[in-house]
C-alpha cells in the first residue's frame, strides 16, 4: 500500500492525465467564473480522479493491466471515460482501451435498485448497501454484462478488468478518438443509411435477447455508437442491462424499443413496407426481438427481412457447455458485507468478486452463439 501510494500520479502512465486535467482546470478557470461552475469542478475532482482512484489506476499500471491513462473522452452524470493505452499480452503490440470511471460523491445509484433487485445474479440488498458498495455492485454488473454480450460476439465493448469503481474495456474508435454516438451522426445520414442503422439496432437487440440473454435498459441514441468506417452499430452502457429473467424483462425491453423507434422518427424514416426498409410498428418490433422464429414475424417486409438476416449471424449449431462450475455472487456479496467498513483504510486493486471468473474465455467469440445454461448462471 505505501508503495502504491508513494508511486500515484508520479509514473509515466500518469503523464498525459495530468497534463490533461491541467489544461481543463485553466479552460474553466478561465472561461468560467461563476460558483456553480466552480461547485461542479469540484464535484467531478472528487467523485472521479480522488485519491484512491488514483492509487486504483497505478496499481493496474504496475501489474500491467494499463500502460498509460490519458485525457477524458467522455463525460457523464454517473461516470467519466478516458482513453488509454495498454499491450496486448498475446502479440504484445499496443491496444487502445478505455476506463470507465464512476463517481463516488453522487447518491442516484440508490434509486437503480430496479435493475438490480430483479436480476437473479445478484443479491436483493443493494438498497441497503452503502453507497460505496452500491458502486461497486454496479460496476460489477457491467463488467459481467459486457462478458456476456463479448462470448457472443456482440458489437460491444470487450471488458478487460474490473475494480472497486473503475471498468476497464476495449476502447471503440480509433487513435484516442472515439466512434461518435447515433445522436451525433443522424444529421450526416442518409435515408438509406437511417435505415441500414436501424435494421442494425434492432438486430442487435434480438442477438442481446436471444444470444447473452439480456435486454439492455436503457437503449437510446445517446449509447450507441455508429463506426463510420464499418457503418455498423456498438452498444454500450450496459450497467442498466438485466437478465432476461428478470420480472420487467417486457417492460424494459418495449421501453427500449419505443426509444429507438422514436428516434429515427424524428430521423423521418418511415415505416416498413413490402417494398422499402423502414420502421417496425413497436409491437412488430417487440416480437421480432423475442420470436423463436423472426422470419416468420418480418415476412410481411421482404427487403427489411433481407436486410436483417445480412446483418444476422446465427449460431450454427449447439453450443457445448464451456463452464461446468457455477458460481455464486450472492453468497460472496454477503460475506464481503459482514466486513465493517474502515473509512481510513481505502481498498484498492481488488480483482471484481466474481469467483472463478478467470475460467471463463470473456474475450469476442470467433462464431456467434447462445450462452449456455452454466454460462448465464456464471456471468
Amino acid at each position: 500500500m505505501e508503495d502504491a501510494a508513494h508511486g500515484a500520479g508520479s509514473g509515466k502512465g500518469f503523464t498525459s492525465l495530468r497534463e490533461s486535467q491541467r489544461r481543463q482546470y485553466k479552460s474553466e478557470k478561465k472561461g468560467f467564473g461563476s460558483g456553480r461552475v466552480e461547485s461542479e469542478t469540484h464535484a467531478t475532482t472528487d467523485g472521479v480522479m480522488d485519491e484512491r482512484t488514483t492509487l486504483i489506476l497505478q496499481k493496474m499500471i504496475n501489474k500491467g493491466e494499463l500502460d498509460e491513462v490519458h485525457g477524458c473522452v467522455q463525460s457523464g452524470k454517473e461516470a467519466h471515460v478516458y482513453f488509454a493505452m495498454g499491450t496486448d499480452e498475446a502479440t504484445m503490440r499496443p491496444v487502445q482501451l478505455a476506463v470507465k470511471i464512476f463517481r463516488t460523491t453522487l447518491n442516484e445509484f440508490g434509486n437503480r435498485h430496479e435493475y438490480v433487485t430483479g436480476d437473479r445474479r445478484f443479491d436483493l440488498n443493494f438498497q441497503k448497501k452503502d453507497l460505496r458498495r452500491q458502486i461497486k455492485a454496479w460496476t460489477d454488473k457491467e463488467f459481467r454484462n459486457l462478458c456476456r454480450a463479448a462470448k457472443c460476439n456482440i458489437r460491444a465493448p470487450a471488458p478487460i478488468v474490473c475494480k472497486e469503481h473503475v471498468l476497464v474495456m476495449q476502447f471503440v474508435g480509433a487513435d484516442g478518438w472515439p466512434e461518435p454516438t447515433l445522436k451525433d451522426v443522424q444529421a450526416d445520414l442518409s435515408p438509406k443509411q437511417q435505415a441500414r442503422a436501424y435494421a442494425d439496432v434492432l438486430q442487435a437487440t434480438r442477438a442481446l435477447y436471444q444470444r447473452a440473454h439480456l435486454v439492455h435498459g436503457d437503449l437510446s441514441e445517446y449509447n450507441i455508437l455508429f463506426a463510420q468506417r464499418e457503418k455498423r452499430i456498438w452498444l454500450i452502457d450496459f450497467g442498466q442491462a438485466v437478465d432476461r429473467s428478470h420480472p420487467d424483462t417486457e417492460k424494459l425491453l418495449r421501453r427500449d424499443l419505443h426509444t429507438i423507434n422514436r428516434f429515427f422518427q424524428r430521423g423521418d424514416l418511415l415505416e416498413a413496407t413490402a417494398d422499402e426498409v423502414g420502421l417496425l410498428p413497436d409491437e412488430k418490433a417487440y416480437e421480432y426481438v423475442v420470436s423463436e422464429t423472426p422470419k416468420d414475424v418480418v415476412a410481411e417486409f421482404p427487403v427489411l427481412a433481407a436486410l436483417l438476416e445480412e446483418l444476422t449471424d446465427e449460431p450454427e449449431e449447439e453450443v457445448e457447455e464451456v463452464v461446468e462450475q457455477e458460481t455464486h455472487l450472492e453468497e460472496e456479496t454477503q460475506k464481503e458485507d459482514t466486513v465493517p467498513d474502515k473509512a481510513d483504510t481505502p481498498i484498492v486493486g481488488e480483482v471484481q468478486t466474481i469467483p472463478d471468473l478467470q475460467t471463463l474465455e470473456v474475450a469476442q467469440s470467433d462464431k456467434p452463439r447462445e450462452l449456455s445454461k452454466s454460462e448465464c448462471d456464471a456471468l
